[in-house]
Formats: C-alpha cells, sequence, structure tokens
C-alpha cells in the first residue's frame, strides 16, 4: 500500500481502468489529501454527461444521454434528432473503449447498460482529424492533430490513429482556453479536444482526469507542468 498522505502533492496520470470501477476510483481520489485534478474536477469529468451542462455557453457537439438505451431506445433517438449516422459511447469510458458508430434503420444489436451518450457523427473527424489543445494551469501550451486510421473513425493511437505536432489558429487556441476558465477552477493539466463542425472549431470532449498530453510534441508544456507542480509544492524544479 502506499502512504499517499506523506506525499505533498498526488497528479494522476495513468488510471486507464477507472471506467470499470469509477466508485471506487473516485473513493480513492477524495481520500488523497492533496491531489490534482481536484476531486470535484476528477468526479464531473468521468461522466461525459457533463458536455450538456457547457452547451449553453461553449460551442459543443449536440448530445443527447441515454439510460440502458435498448436498440430501439437508440433508433428512437436517432430519429428524433435527425441524425442519419451517430456515435454512440458510454458515459463512463476512456480510450474509444466500447464506442461505436450506429446508423438509422440498421442500429447494431447490443446490451448496453448505464448511461450512454449519443453524437452526430462528424465527418471532418475522418477528413481533417481532431485537434487537441493541452493547457497546463489553464494556459495553453501546445496542440496535436489525431487523425483515425482509414478503416475506423476513432483516432486513439492503440487503434492505428497517427498524432503530430499542430500551430492551432487562434480561434482553436482561444475556445480551448474558454472552456477551461469556465470550470470555475483552473485545473493543473487539461487536454480540449475540439474538431471542426458546422464551420467553426466545436468541443468534441474535455479531459481532466487521465489524458495523453503530448509532451513528446511540446517540450514546452512538459517544462510548464514541472513548474506548476514545483510551485504547488514549493520547491525549485531542478534543471538538467
Amino acid at each position: 500500500s502506499v502512504d499517499w498522505a506523506s506525499s505533498p502533492l498526488t497528479v494522476i496520470r495513468s488510471t486507464w481502468d477507472y471506467h470499470l470501477r469509477r466508485k471506487r476510483f473516485l473513493q480513492w481520489v477524495r481520500s488523497v489529501p492533496t491531489v490534482e485534478n481536484p476531486p470535484e474536477l476528477v468526479e464531473w469529468n468521468t461522466d461525459k454527461g457533463y458536455i450538456l451542462g457547457l452547451s449553453s455557453s461553449i460551442p459543443v457537439i449536440p448530445s443527447r444521454l441515454l439510460d440502458d438505451p435498448s436498440d430501439e431506445d437508440v433508433e428512437a433517438a436517432l430519429g428524433v434528432a435527425g441524425w442519419p449516422v451517430a456515435v454512440l459511447k458510454p458515459a463512463v469510458g476512456l480510450d474509444g473503449h466500447g464506442v461505436e458508430q450506429v446508423r438509422r434503420g440498421t442500429v447494431p444489436t447490443g446490451s448496453r447498460r448505464g448511461r450512454w451518450v449519443l453524437q452526430p457523427f462528424v465527418a471532418s473527424v475522418r477528413e481533417t482529424g481532431e485537434v487537441s489543445v493541452v493547457l497546463i494551469d489553464g494556459h495553453p501550451t501546445h496542440a496535436v492533430r489525431r487523425r483515425p486510421p482509414a478503416n475506423d473513425f476513432r483516432a486513439q493511437e492503440r487503434l492505428g490513429g497517427s498524432v503530430e505536432r499542430y500551430d492551432a489558429p487562434d480561434a482553436w487556441i482561444n475556445l480551448a482556453r474558454k472552456v477551461v476558465a469556465g470550470l470555475g477552477r483552473t485545473p493543473l493539466y487539461a487536454r480540449v479536444d475540439l474538431v471542426e463542425h458546422e464551420g467553426a472549431p466545436t468541443l468534441m470532449e474535455l479531459e481532466l482526469v487521465e489524458p495523453s498530453l503530448f509532451f513528446e510534441f511540446g517540450e514546452e508544456g512538459l517544462a510548464s507542468m514541472v513548474q506548476s507542480i514545483a510551485a504547488r509544492v514549493g520547491v525549485e524544479p531542478r534543471t538538467t
């Protein structure tokens, strides 16, 4: 076991299975005396339903929440929304696990428990990919473009997606900054995933728990992270 109380600061990084035991994970987060990101932000961000709460002030991909949806429920939601093709993802999930593309009239049979998020399929994801902007203490440090492989719509690297450094336009950077500024408190780290939708940058997801921050494409981001952690624990960062 680890004496987390003995650490001046615990930074969450590679908890890539929390979606399998979210309740237990959140209990642990709340038990750690000093943790980043803060427990209230982590709990809020581990359910993708958070995106509906942002839609009043931020351009977001239209989203609908479905609880324990049957195939018929998904079909009905597609019809009401008027989406011929959509993406259905578990509200508690990560790295593309359980995400599926659904088409009106041909929803695949599935056993879907819990809460799910339904969003229209965004064609630009296949054409130009997603733009992920990394922010440390609310300040954008670098961005990458993530593209899905030819045989998929998901851009995760484990599925064959590619990543490259990207000099994002000001409008994209400013939107990422606005998303994080509206959280009420500034997280140590954040990744804002944006796509082009209806001709403008639009929020796809906000990652505040265990995102890859792509420091291999942005050493300045890593330096900022080190400085911010050092400032929180009251030490001077070492240089080599």
